[in-house]
C-alpha cells in the first residue's frame, strides 16, 4: 500500500488536469487500465500516450474529485467528475468511478466504471 503522501500526490495532478502526467508518473510500467467492460489495456508510456492525445483533441478538461477516498488494503476507490470542453461544440460531464490496485507507490491496475449515456450527451 502506497503511503497516504503519495496518493494526494496522485490525486493533485489529476486535479491539475495533467492526467497524462498522472498515468507516467504514478502507474508501472507494466501498469492494466480498463474501462467498464472493455479490454484491457497495458503498459503505463502507452497509457499515458492515449491520454495526450485524449487530452490534446478538447480546449480544456476541468477534474473534481466528488468523495473522500475509499481504502481497504490496496485498493483504493475514486468518485470524479470530469467536464469536458471540446473544442467545438458544447461541454459535457461524466461522472466516474475509478477501483484502483497499487503496488508499492504506483498503481498496477485501474478500472473506470462510469454510466455510458453519460457519453453521448
Amino acid at each position: 500500500m502506497p503511503a497516504m503522501e503519495t496518493v494526494r500526490r496522485f490525486a493533485a495532478v489529476v486535479l491539475s488536469g495533467d492526467h497524462a502526467g498522472a498515468i507516467r508518473d504514478g502507474y508501472s510500467p507494466d501498469a492494466l487500465m480498463q474501462e467498464k467492460r472493455a479490454p484491457r489495456r497495458r503498459r503505463g508510456d502507452a497509457l499515458a500516450a492515449r491520454e495526450q492525445a485524449r487530452r490534446d483533441r478538447r480546449a480544456r478538461l476541468e477534474t473534481q474529485l466528488l468523495a473522500d477516498l475509499l481504502i481497504s488494503g490496496g485498493s483504493f476507490i475514486r468518485h470524479w467528475r470530469f467536464t469536458i470542453f471540446p473544442k467545438s461544440g458544447s461541454e459535457r460531464s461524466q461522472k466516474e468511478i475509478a477501483l484502483q490496485a497499487w503496488q508499492g507507490d504506483r498503481f498496477a491496475a485501474e478500472t473506470f466504471f462510469y454510466h455510458p449515456a453519460q457519453m453521448k450527451a
